[in-house]
């Protein structure tokens, strides 16, 4: 499958502009794996089944404290490190931190001794701080702090929101879209840059059938179908995380506009967006993020039904800190459209089940050209948009680019026609200048 080499993918994907990442599971080895057949003194005693390999296969968890071990782990880390992997995700290392009913070489360290220990030598080998970015799939954030670099705040997103996963029969995926992502997630928006980097797990934006083979057999039998409005509630919340976006998707099967929905986030804004519902309901439904750049500032609201029935909120403008008394436009990102029911201080919006609206809240002036949209980004204007400058005679001038060649809509207040016009953008790398007059 690589015939350049693993050292060989990670020139390619440098060339491409792109720091590469593996993802690994290093306490946790199947029993017909080289390392456990020949040193199982390395290994806890204490199986549990791996989903992953297959019944009737076996994994055992990993044993850094027994002689020899974390020095072979820790080569195994090296190894990736000087093929050119800068990033490791790993998964299935939640079990080092436990230790009921395990028996590990060193019985002094408690669980969190030993997790903390194990991941400072590992860091330490690689090279410390900023050398290269580990991160856990399991959410012992507390555990992790000033080790590792960032976590996972949920469980595992399936890509769809049907019942009868194979591997998950009792798991409703919707519900782990809207309990998982949804609370773990927006609820740690106050950690974000402050003590840790969240992963809001995989964004996955996709409806396909028998798509993944493992071993010559077809690995998920049913099929998982994942609604256009559904991934467009997904793609909302990952951004609302404020941080890492990896991709779940095999992104050679997507349709263009399942591939629109992931372009929406990126490049990365970075920023967590504030759950203004927190302490209202158990699942919040409000994602506000404020916007400000030299140019100008604006608010970005995306309202979330999780529910079965259709949502009518009111949204006072006070919880975004809007003056009282502002000239505002609203503009929705999915429909591309104004949103004209805003008015005494009250934004009221009707989100269908299982869908969100994404609205651009922005202050105008009667006799002043203005931005109120745009179609590229989550966020309207705050990655796409560079170099906006107010013209003397209430027009504007800016420039809107793209990581790629991209086709879509930026949305103007017209002092002229006192109306919301929409002009067609075709920009890319190079970007492409607007003038308004």
């Amino acid at each position: 499958m690589f015939p350049s080499g693993m050292s060989g993918v990670a020139k390619e994907l440098q060339e491409l502009g792109m720091r590469p990442g593996v993802w690994i599971t290093p306490f946790l080895a199947t029993e017909d794996s080289p390392v456990f057949r020949e040193h199982p003194e390395w290994f806890v005693r204490y199986a549990e089944d791996w989903y992953h390999a297959g019944p009737p296969v076996k994994a055992w968890e990993f044993d850094p404290t027994a002689p020899g071990a974390l020095d072979w782990l820790i080569n195994v880390f090296r190894t990736f490190k000087n093929w050119g992997y800068w990033a490791f995700k790993n998964d299935f290392s939640g079990g080092l931190s436990s230790s009921h009913g395990k028996r590990y070489y060193n019985r002094k360290q408690t669980g969190l001794m030993r997790w903390r220990w194990a991941w400072r030598k590992i860091k330490e080998a690689l090279g410390g701080d900023r050398a290269c970015h580990i991160q856990l799939t399991s959410g012992k954030i507390v555990g992790s702090l000033w080790i590792v670099d960032s976590g996972r705040t949920g469980d595992d997103v399936i890509p769809g929101v049907v019942e009868g996963d194979p591997y998950m029969p009792d798991q409703d995926s919707w519900k782990i879209i809207r309990e998982d992502t949804a609370t773990r997630g927006i609820n740690r928006w106050w950690l974000n840059k402050r003590l840790f980097i969240c992963d809001p797990d995989n964004l996955e934006v996709a409806e396909y059938k028998n798509y993944r083979r493992y071993r010559d057999r077809v690995d998920f039998a049913s099929k998982w179908a994942l609604s256009f409005d559904e991934a467009k509630v997904r793609t909302v919340l990952v951004v609302a995380v404020g941080d890492n976006i990896m991709l779940g998707d095999r992104l050679t099967l997507l349709e263009p506009e399942r591939i629109a929905i992931i372009k929406k986030t990126l490049p990365l804004y970075a920023e967590s967006a504030v759950p203004l519902d927190m302490f209202e309901q158990t699942v919040p439904r409000l994602w506000w993020h404020h916007i400000s750049r030299p140019w100008g500032s604006w608010e970005v609201l995306s309202v979330v039904n999780f529910g079965e029935a259709s949502l009518m909120k009111e949204i006072p403008l006070r919880k975004m800190k809007v003056p009282q008394g502002q000239l505002l436009v609203a503009w929705e990102l999915w429909s591309e459209k104004e949103h004209t029911n805003i008015e005494d201080g009250l934004l009221q919006v009707v989100v269908k089940p299982h869908s969100v609206k994404t609205l651009r809240i922005t202050p105008i002036q009667k006799d002043q050209a203005t931005l109120v949209g745009s179609s590229f980004h989550i966020t309207m204007g705050a990655v796409e948009v560079a170099n906006l400058t107010h013209e003397s005679d209430g027009g504007l001038r800016l420039r809107v680019s793209r990581p790629g060649s991209e086709q879509g809509v930026c949305a103007f207040w017209s002092p002229k026609a006192r109306a919301v016009i929409s002009i067609p953008v075709n920009t890319g790398p190079e970007g492409v200048e607007l003038q308004v007059s």
